[in-house]
């Protein structure tokens, strides 16, 4: 099961974020938006630049709080540069905040 596989490589790998992100996608299917968003923060924490964590974090968060979770996703864009025709670099810029 991938919650244990996560699990076990969080404990084997505590730098790894993939495993976080794992744990967290589990969290998501199992209605726990809270946990996963903690999950998916820490493997931002280790990976700041990691689409999948900034997706699955913006989905999470989008779940419990809609406006924040647009936010999110929108930074993926710009991190991905996808979808920058609906959403302007200098809009995202100043969400990411400082570089």
């Amino acid at each position: 099961m991938l919650s244990d596989v996560a699990e076990e490589t969080i404990l084997a790998v505590p730098d790894f974020a993939g495993a976080y992100i794992w744990r967290g996608i589990v969290e998501m299917s199992h209605g726990e938006a809270g946990k996963a968003e903690v999950d998916f923060n820490k493997a931002l924490s280790l990976a700041p630049q990691d689409w999948q964590a900034h997706l699955q974090l913006g989905n999470s968060v989008h779940a419990e709080r809609f406006p924040e979770g647009v936010v999110l996703l929108e930074k993926l864009c710009f991190i991905t540069g996808f979808g920058r025709s609906y959403a302007t670099d200098r809009r995202i810029r100043s969400l990411l905040g400082p570089s």
